[in-house]
């Protein structure tokens, strides 16, 4: 079986590397420009993740992308897992260099036109805030905020949402979820409570109810959106020698758990009466 969603793209796919990119605490990202397999040529993101750091980075960033994915949430609309020569990474990181003859692999992703939110944050509060206030009108926001509860992603920050225009944003990076970059079966409590912090952000203010009732309802969906991508979950689970057989059947009860309870653990959350 091949990857119907997420190709692999070889050396021969890699053209040329840009800059690296300073942001990002848990991989090593740069801009390269790729061939995809249908010859179209573009800029990606390029993702490495450390094996002593974030040995799981690769599995989590297909994991989240595949179930965003099918929960229709934005994001770049173009990924793979690609072969990074070795020689443009010693360049790029010539503080870490590797043996010509190891394999690297990165995680890429689309060039997403737009800034991140914390880039205005950057600017002043007054600007953030306005920005913060547009994004709570996003009708994708609810099944965001219920897709990282879904997953645990108490990575979810300033830093991984885009913002494409007033009204229109998207997400960048799932490597830190679920739980944690390198979360094992012990930290994968299917009835947990995990942090938020961009729910932590937008309720800040209070409680909106159209936002709460939103992802009550977009937990809904969850199981279904579970179904309809596990197959090609199960592919690259299985290809990765790092997701040990323990830590995958974990993952999986994890969650269709944590997917079937979606509803009611949310409704708890933000205080929601349920009829």
């Amino acid at each position: 079986m091949a990857s119907e969603i997420i190709p692999l793209l070889y050396s021969r796919h890699y053209l040329n590397a840009y800059n690296h990119v300073p942001e990002g605490l848990s991989s090593l990202t740069h801009i390269a420009r790729l061939r995809w397999q249908d010859n179209q040529v573009g800029r990606y993101f390029v993702k490495i993740y450390p094996r002593d750091y974030a040995p799981l980075g690769l599995v989590n960033e297909i994991t989240g992308y595949l179930l965003a994915l099918a929960c229709g949430i934005p994001q770049p609309p173009r990924a793979a897992v690609v072969h990074v020569p070795t020689e443009v990474f010693n360049q790029l990181y010539s503080q870490l260099e590797v043996p010509t003859d190891m394999m690297l692999l990165g995680w890429a992703t689309e060039e997403y036109g737009g800034k991140t939110l914390k880039t205005y944050l950057g600017r002043n509060m007054q600007s953030y805030r306005r920005i913060l206030h547009q994004l709570a009108k996003w009708s994708h926001l609810p099944a965001l905020l219920a897709f990282d509860d879904w997953l645990a992603n108490q990575d979810r920050n300033t830093g991984n949402v885009v913002v494409r225009s007033d009204k229109d944003f998207g997400v960048i990076d799932h490597g830190g979820c679920p739980v944690k970059h390198d979360w094992t079966a012990e930290d994968l409590d299917p009835n947990g409570r995990y942090e938020s912090k961009l729910l932590d952000e937008v309720f800040s203010a209070g409680n909106p109810l159209h936002l709460a009732s939103g992802m009550v309802d977009a937990s809904q969906q969850h199981s279904e959106a579970y179904t309809k991508v596990v197959t090609e979950l199960q592919y690259w689970w299985r290809i990765f020698r790092e997701l040990t057989e323990h830590n995958r059947q974990a993952l999986e009860n994890f969650l269709t758990k944590r997917a079937a309870n979606g509803p009611d653990r949310i409704t708890a959350r933000t205080g929601l009466l349920r009829l």
